[in-house]
């Protein structure tokens, strides 16, 4: 027999996005996001109203939906811990303007939307933002007779395979190449030599717990 669950809130499931948006603080910036949905042409997305993304997207009306693959780990993370700071200099994110609008694609993801605000809909402190679905881009890979594959998304062509070989840089280098995620860790290495990352964050190369919280595995 089912019992009754009380909670503040349930989660069953939503992809987890990157928004693009125009900042008037930072020029260009992102957030992470995972309360979305799609409906023809309309698509609607869930904030806090106070946050920096509501405010700016809601300024400027303008957004885009870019869905990540599993290699975005690391920006997913700096979109969602971080918060009024450039994230997009903090991530080396590469980016491309929207054709029908001024905000940011990121080249990495393999679906990107461009988006007009048209009306906002607040609920208590939570802002649903409806806006029209301008142009969608998609990588070729996931296009299967015509049709969008998604199981395909974490398939990489050639060309971006070769962006994943290593590289050697000098140490001196290092500021410029990693993301504030890994910095800590890669120095420490460095230094310290052989040592493993024992801090909280999401599981990688750790085969069926990846994705998972280190804090919900640790519970379990």
């Amino acid at each position: 027999m089912r019992k009754n669950y009380e909670t503040s809130k349930l989660y069953y499931g939503f992809p987890v996005i990157l928004l693009g948006y125009k900042d008037a603080n930072f020029k260009y910036n992102f957030t992470t996001n995972s309360s979305s949905y799609t409906l023809g042409d309309m698509m609607v997305i869930g904030l806090h109203c106070r946050s920096n993304a509501a405010k700016q997207i809601m300024n400027f009306k303008e957004f885009t939906v870019n869905i990540p693959s599993e290699n975005l780990m690391d920006e997913i993370e700096i979109g969602g811990f971080f918060h009024k700071v450039d994230k997009i200099q903090l991530s080396k994110l590469d980016y491309e303007i929207g054709e029908f609008i001024d905000a940011p694609i990121f080249t990495a993801c393999p679906v990107s939307m461009e988006c007009k605000v048209e009306n906002v809909v607040m609920y208590g402190e939570t802002a649903n933002i409806i806006a029209s679905i301008k142009k969608r881009v998609v990588n070729p890979i996931l296009i299967e007779d015509g049709k969008l594959n998604s199981d395909k998304k974490e398939e990489m062509s050639e060309e971006e395979k070769k962006k994943q070989l290593p590289k050697w840089i000098k140490r001196e280098d290092l500021g410029d190449f990693l993301t504030v995620i890994n910095k800590k860790f890669v120095n420490d290495y460095l230094m310290d030599g052989d040592i493993a990352y024992t801090g909280d964050g999401i599981m990688m190369n750790s085969e069926e717990m990846n994705g998972k919280l280190r804090s919900e595995l640790k519970e379990q």
